[in-house]
C-alpha cells in the first residue's frame, strides 16, 4: 500500500531526515558509560547493545 501525501498531511505525520553522525557520536558515549559499569558490553547493531549484569 502506498501513502500519498493528502494521507500524511491526514495524519499529521512529519518526516525528519537522518543525522548518522549526530546518532554514531550519541551512541559512542553511551557505550562508554555502560563499559564505566561493567567490561562485558557487546554491540549488537548500531543501536543495540548487550551487556553482561551477572554479579550486580
Amino acid at each position: 500500500m502506498q501513502i500519498f501525501r493528502p494521507d500524511l498531511h491526514a495524519h499529521r505525520v512529519v518526516i525528519f531526515s537522518s543525522n548518522y553522525p549526530l546518532y554514531g557520536g550519541t551512541f559512542q558515549r553511551v557505550k562508554t558509560t555502560l563499559r564505566e559499569f561493567g567490561p562485558n558490553v557487546e554491540v549488537y547493531s548500531i543501536d543495540e547493545v548487550f551487556m553482561d549484569l551477572h554479579g550486580m
